[in-house]
């Protein structure tokens, strides 16, 4: 409840800022965790979590994309709404729950790269990417239509280890079936032929060149 509050109230707050200031329009950044889970690549069409579902961080999340849509329909203003997945690049939390960050700090230490579950989907899009992305949505975007926003090209976790391992050399360290996360969904990818169909989208930056280009950017920016 005290993180539903927190986000309502701080989503209120945004709101309140683009009403009085007379926006032309509000860019929603929301996430592919509002879907529910599929199996398979995640498309706009997909079934919401249902907000009635237990108290979740993706029911949470869907219920913001409520707030906006009415706040924003009672007062005019255009809302477009980005659904974000996974992405790299400069600020990735290396000690957060991203697979890819964490993978990317045991490499950087000179330690084996820590794999829970290799078994997973997932895809990266590059910051550079993201930014043009979202100003693409908000300048051209459809009003009150989400986008989803990420890579489709999938890569598993253990892929994705031996990538990073690859890049910035190392071993992979597969860990005991204990430490699983059985919450993880299998597969947490988006299908992005409707962004790129209408708004002409593309992921440019290769994951490779996405991991080394994000390594680059944590060795200049750690202190030593």
């Amino acid at each position: 409840p005290e993180m539903e509050n927190w986000f309502q109230q701080g989503t209120q707050r945004l709101l309140d800022l683009a009403f009085r200031s007379k926006s032309q329009s509000f860019l929603l950044c929301s996430t592919g965790a509002v879907y529910q889970p599929q199996g398979r690549l995640l498309s706009e069409e997909d079934p919401l979590i249902d907000p009635d579902a237990p108290l979740s961080y993706g029911r949470i999340r869907r219920q913001v994309e409520d707030q906006c849509l009415e706040g924003c329909e009672r007062h005019g203003i255009p809302l477009k709404i980005a659904r974000g997945f996974a992405f790299a690049g400069p600020h990735l939390p290396l000690d957060a729950n991203f697979a890819i960050g964490n993978f990317i700090r045991d490499a950087m230490q000179g330690e084996p790269i820590k794999v829970k579950d290799g078994t997973p989907y997932r895809s990266y899009l590059y910051a550079a990417d993201l930014a043009i992305w979202l100003w693409t949505i908000l300048i051209k975007g459809e009003a009150g239509r989400p986008y989803n926003v990420g890579s489709d090209q999938e890569i598993t976790i253990a892929d994705l280890a031996q990538t990073v391992a690859s890049i910035l050399g190392g071993s992979v360290a597969p860990l005991p079936p204990s430490t699983l996360n059985i919450n993880s969904p299998s597969r947490y990818v988006p299908s992005v032929r409707f962004s790129q169909s209408s708004l002409d989208l593309n992921m440019w930056i290769p994951l490779g060149e996405a991991i080394q280009r994000t390594v680059t950017w944590c060795k200049n920016h750690t202190p030593a």
